[in-house]
């Protein structure tokens, strides 16, 4: 082997023994950060949830209030009303709607708009109010 072959070959050979060193201390500390990610994600997860479940008590709770008394503005939330048209006769609908309003022959949304209001006995219309949180609370925060 030629000298200069020689001396690369032994400075791979150092470099690779200094490369295993350098894993077995640092393995302990790779370890410790592998656990702590994990706790942060379940910890993570825990926090997502624990929102979801305040936002849907927060809705539910200005739903239920907005029933009572007819507000639509509370702090941080407002309430949106919708009119959720529901066919409970397909048959008859289509047959309906052949007649009456042969553009729209899929009973899609532009169905709903059509009917509301009329009295037809293939078709219910329900109030559906849903409470829409601000996306930015922080004002809600105390800085003390």
């Amino acid at each position: 082997m030629s000298t200069n072959l020689s001396q690369l070959v032994t400075h791979l050979a150092v470099t690779r023994a200094q490369l295993e060193v350098e894993k077995k201390e640092i393995s302990p500390e790779i370890t410790r950060l592998k656990e702590l990610i994990i706790r942060i994600e379940k910890f993570s997860i825990l926090l997502s949830k624990e929102v979801r479940n305040l936002e849907d008590q927060v809705r539910n709770e200005v739903v239920a209030q907005h029933i009572k008394t007819g507000e639509t503005k509370y702090d941080g939330v407002t309430v949106k009303h919708f009119k959720v048209v529901t066919i409970t006769d397909d048959r008859l609908a289509k047959v309906w709607a052949s007649i009456n309003i042969p553009e729209l022959l899929t009973l899609g949304s532009g169905f709903g708009n059509k009917v509301n209001g009329l009295d037809l006995p293939f078709y219910n219309v329900d109030n559906v109010y849903r409470a829409q949180i601000d996306s930015d609370l922080s004002r809600f925060i105390d800085d003390n």
